[in-house]
């Protein structure tokens, strides 16, 4: 789909397509940034969903150096993003388009409880039940134990 004159992509302002071919289209841009124009290519959709076409790694460790070493270009072309609560993954995002302000991690949520009067009745019941069915258990242990004394 041919971008139109005036969208924007990130940081780029589209001025007027340039040329298109099987690799994709190339746009005249201006960007923001640096106050010049500049080229844009768009690859066709095509190229990203064909794993042929996509980098292989060897392992998780290659992947993170190649990310490290995007990360610290003179104009970075990558950067890791803030860890979300319950993930165990680093998460990474392409600054080819600059920084979206979506990639930032939201503020934690802190919700303080009080220990509710409810709550320590509801605990002392548990305990209760938990120490009567101990008894209980130690009480059939011992029956347990006197009939296998009945058939030796």
């Amino acid at each position: 789909m041919p971008l139109q004159t005036g969208a924007h992509l990130g940081p780029y302002e589209i001025v007027a397509p340039l040329g298109a071919g099987g690799m994709g289209e190339v746009y005249r841009a201006r960007d923001g940034r640096l106050g010049r124009d500049v080229a844009v290519k768009v690859l066709p959709a095509a190229f990203s969903a064909d794993p042929e076409r996509l980098h292989r790694f060897e392992d998780l460790t290659d992947v993170q150096s190649t990310l490290q070493k995007l990360m610290t270009r003179e104009e970075p072309l990558a950067k890791v993003l803030p860890r979300q609560p319950g993930t165990k993954e680093s998460r990474y995002a392409h600054l080819l388009c600059g920084e979206k302000p979506e990639w930032e991690a939201p503020a934690p949520v802190v919700e303080a409880r009080a220990e509710s009067s409810e709550d320590s009745e509801r605990l002392a019941r548990l305990e209760a039940e938990v120490a009567e069915m101990r008894r209980e258990i130690a009480d059939l242990k011992q029956e347990l134990a006197g009939f296998r004394k009945q058939f030796e």
